[in-house]
């Protein structure tokens, strides 16, 4: 099917995905660059097009931002909440617009190398400009970002990455630049210092390991070449390591994570469910206003006065029981669409984002959101894109 009516949305889109980088970059009261670009396909979409397609996942993040919505009005900091609520409301309108659209195989295929491609500009962009502070990778001026979140960037090359070397598709130059980038994407990872980042592109190579499957292999060749690529991966992990400050790697011992208390995280924790506990029966059941994490801490004895690095326990503070719950089943709904489309793709970025959420606060972040953009484009298409492909997870699509 050719692409026709939506050619110029889709494109948008892509350049949207592709842009994830400049998601870094801060330009004072409007945000970042790529909220302004993301305002180019929802105006294509108001002026062309105007349908609006429901369903479970536009019902439930819906549900969501009302949420956020409401909390404003008993909020402790209206600022904080209303510009919170603002990110949260730009991110609907985009995905109402997207789900406006039916999209083909082409399409799929276009928006999927956008979100591959993204990670390799942010993996050229780093290793131009970023430094070591304090014994961590940074990337810092006019695109910086925080070396934790960071890491959630390279997610989109990284299972493509493992995809290509399971395939039988693929040609032996393409593994071996699979192999090459992905030790570059784990070198970057490592030499943040991140640990939620270790253990996100860890959970997303795990999810593809365990659920892609060749038809033409049988069952133990395909055991055994999985074993091959984890014998692979774990040698080139040790090559990469050595050329890493010892400083780094010490992050990463048991030893330094006991010790650091999880960077302070625990302690944090132990504090939010401390002031939830202490909290009257309204606050628990509706927070304290999305958004307010920082100012909760001023109200009880917390040790830290920071955002708590754990998207659920941030939740349960600043919108209660209630929107807790709501998030749960939104991002639920999201993991339940990839699996349903059979989208093994964004299943295991959208695990790989899940697990880092619990460690750190990724709220109007942009690769979350594109993950979720991306699983909304395939859920208009799964009838004509994987009718083909409906007997195994194999649909992850070759990009490179």
């Amino acid at each position: 099917m050719k692409i026709k009516h939506n050619s110029q949305f889709v494109k948008w889109l892509g350049i949207y995905f592709f842009s994830l980088v400049v998601g870094a970059m801060n330009i004072g009261s409007l945000g970042s660059l790529l909220r302004l670009l993301a305002i180019v396909p929802v105006f294509i979409w108001l002026t062309k097009n105007h349908t609006i397609k429901i369903n479970c996942v536009i019902v439930n993040t819906l549900f969501f931002v009302l949420i956020c919505a409401l909390s404003i009005v008993w909020s402790i900091n209206f600022d904080v909440s209303i510009s919170r609520t603002v990110s949260h409301i730009t991110f609907l309108i985009l995905l109402i617009a997207v789900s406006g659209y039916s999209y083909d195989e082409n399409e799929i295929n276009y928006l999927k190398n956008c979100l591959v491609w993204s990670s390799r500009i942010t993996a050229i962009v780093v290793l131009m400009f970023g430094s070591y502070v304090q014994g961590r990778l940074y990337l810092g001026g006019i695109i910086s970002e925080d070396p934790n979140y960071l890491c959630a960037y390279f997610l989109f090359a990284s299972v493509m990455d493992v995809v290509v070397l399971l395939s039988v598709n693929s040609s032996i130059k393409k593994k071996i630049f699979s192999v090459l980038e992905l030790m570059i994407y784990l070198f970057i990872i490592l030499a943040t210092g991140s640990r939620g980042g270790v253990f996100a592109i860890t959970s997303a190579g795990i999810i593809i390991l365990f659920l892609y499957s060749n038809s033409k292999d049988a069952i133990t060749i395909t055991l055994l070449k999985k074993i091959l690529i984890c014998i692979c991966i774990f040698i080139g992990l040790y090559q990469v390591t050595k050329l890493l400050p010892q400083d780094i790697m010490m992050r990463f011992s048991s030893d330094a994570i006991k010790e650091s208390n999880g960077t302070g995280r625990y302690e944090l924790w132990e504090d939010a469910f401390f002031a939830f506990k202490h909290s009257s029966f309204f606050r628990q059941l509706v927070g304290y206003g999305t958004g307010t994490a920082i100012d909760i801490t001023y109200l009880f004895p917390f040790h830290r006065h920071n955002v708590m690095h754990n998207v659920f326990v941030e939740n349960l503070i600043e919108i209660g029981f209630v929107g807790l719950s709501v998030y749960i089943i939104n991002i639920i709904s999201y993991i339940y669409s990839s699996i349903k489309n059979k989208d093994l793709f964004s299943l295991a970025v959208i695990t790989g984002m899940v697990v880092m959420s619990f460690s750190t606060s990724i709220y109007a972040f942009k690769p979350y959101w594109n993950i979720m953009l991306f699983i909304m484009c395939v859920s208009k298409s799964y009838k004509s894109v994987l009718k083909k492909e409906n007997k195994n997870y194999k649909n992850i699509i070759n990009v490179l």
